[in-house]
């Protein structure tokens, strides 16, 4: 009975490890797709233009497109903002020149 109670207090303190069983075929095989999608990535952002041959970084074009679309975008409002006050301008222009017209005629 003591020699059983041991062997269960041994068992009890047993860690088994669970290992995928690959072999070293199978390791390079997963070590070449992970590396295949990881180019697929890389060749995608040179195609779009966000990568040049430094190492991660943007190729000027696209910066400079970014930044071009932007200022692009603030001209645009800035002319809308011009069109309306130059529309308000003309209103008053053209009530003032009734009136002006209106008094020659009244005069």
């Amino acid at each position: 009975a003591v020699v059983s109670t041991q062997s269960t207090g041994r068992a009890k303190n047993i860690k088994n490890k669970v290992v995928v069983n690959q072999d070293k075929t199978s390791r390079v095989i997963n070590a070449l797709r992970e590396e295949n999608m990881k180019l697929q990535a890389e060749l995608m952002e040179y195609r779009l233009g966000q990568r040049t041959g430094e190492e991660g970084g943007q190729s000027d074009l696209f910066t400079e497109n970014t930044m071009l679309r932007a200022d692009n975008d603030k001209l645009r409002l800035r002319i809308k903002c011009l069109k309306e006050t130059q529309d308000s301008k003309d209103e008053v222009i053209a009530e003032l020149r009734a009136k002006a017209l209106c008094a020659d005629m009244n005069a």
